[in-house]
């Protein structure tokens, strides 16, 4: 209640009476860790080892506002503005331009037709591997460790800018949702669809995610297709689809997962892949659980053949509500001939090498 009220009287000053019949909240995540990571690649532009202190170990650091006004009759509009945050570096808000905003939307909701929003979001796809991976998004995640080259599996956007997604209610326990991608990055040509009068400049990079989901009890099954096409000025195209399949299943003393992606390039030398995921999440305590994961990334059409293999073991402690101790382990295996990206170093993982990470610190919502 009390950030409520400090983001109300903010919005206030800075606007007016205008906010003053919005609810409007102050939200976020702080998470630190300390890290100790070794390989040993050969790559001479690769890190070899890594000590010291990094943020969002077990959840991105974040900054948010999220907003909503009753307009009458159950329709609601609403905003969410969330931008990720380094804080172990001397910046607050980072990581590059296009890691600077993670959410920025705005739309309309309704109990009984669901939910429209316009802007930046969490891909559909995204937020399905969230659902049915027990460390997934995490920096000890096996899928983004063996994530790799494009076309060994896994290599889906993320995030996307320029989209218009509907989300339908729940109804029985199934829902279905749809995004219409104009654009996935901000980049001059390169954001949405542009075409000039002389014919000189067409460019497009635009795309469909879509997911179908059903939770019901213990169970959970769901199914998510996404396709980012990129075509230039010449004609040539560039773009990708990924269909991905996966379920889930809580025992009550253990929740396991699984989730499989098949992956394809649309471009004249295709490129095919595949990855599968298996985790489970399993309460050892009133407040800790304890994380295990596997997955591998393969690609069957190219020179990535071999792919690589992932696995990590994580403890979770909840010391309150909001405040999360955690430590865990994280290894990657690439086989010959295959490249894997481990936590967030692309090919720090290469031709038969091995890597692996420890990471221990704390995690606090508010």
């Amino acid at each position: 209640m009390q950030k409520k009220i400090i983001a109300l009287a903010v919005a206030g000053l800075m606007s007016g009476a205008a906010f003053a019949q919005s609810n409007v909240t102050v939200y976020g995540i702080v998470d630190a860790a300390y890290v100790d990571l070794s390989t040993n690649n050969t790559l001479a532009a690769s890190v070899k080892s890594k000590r010291g202190i990094d943020s969002s170990g077990l959840q991105t650091s974040r900054l948010g506002f999220r907003g909503t006004e009753d307009l009458g009759g159950g329709l609601k509009a609403n905003f969410v503005l969330e931008y990720t945050l380094v804080n172990d570096a001397n910046r607050a808000i980072g990581g590059g331009a296009a890691a600077l905003a993670r959410q920025q939307t705005i739309g309309l909701s309704s109990n009984s037709w669901g939910a429209f929003n316009l802007g930046r979001m969490l891909t559909l796809t995204g937020a399905h591997n969230s659902r049915y991976a027990a460390l997934f998004g995490t920096g000890l995640s096996p899928e983004g460790q063996v994530r790799g080259a494009s076309g060994t599996g896994w290599d889906y956007a993320n995030r996307v800018s320029n989209t218009a997604a509907y989300v339908s209610p729940n109804m029985s326990g199934f829902n279905v949702a749809v995004a219409r991608v104009f654009g996935v990055a901000e980049n001059g040509a390169t954001a949405g669809e542009i075409k000039s009068n002389d014919g000189t400049t067409v460019a497009r990079q635009t795309g469909w995610d879509m997911t179908a989901n059903y939770a019901a009890g213990p169970v959970g099954v769901g199914l998510a297709y996404q396709r980012i096409g990129n075509t230039s000025a010449a004609g040539n195209t560039a773009g990708t689809r990924q269909t991905t399949l996966g379920g889930s299943y809580d025992l009550g003393v253990v929740k396991l997962m699984a989730n499989y992606t098949n992956f394809k390039t649309e471009v004249a030398n295709d490129k095919r892949g595949k990855g599968y995921s298996l985790s489970a999440v399993a309460p050892v305590t009133a407040t800790g659980n304890v994380h295990f994961s596997y997955a591998t990334s393969k690609g069957t059409d190219n020179a990535l053949s071999e792919g690589a293999k992932s696995w990590a073991l994580a403890y979770t402690h909840g010391l309150s509500k909001r405040t999360t101790a955690y430590v865990g382990y994280s290894t990657a295996d690439a086989k010959s001939g295959s490249t894997a990206t481990f936590y967030g170093n692309t090919n720090l993982v290469e031709l038969d090498k091995k890597a692996r990470l420890i990471a221990a610190g704390l995690s606090h919502s508010f």
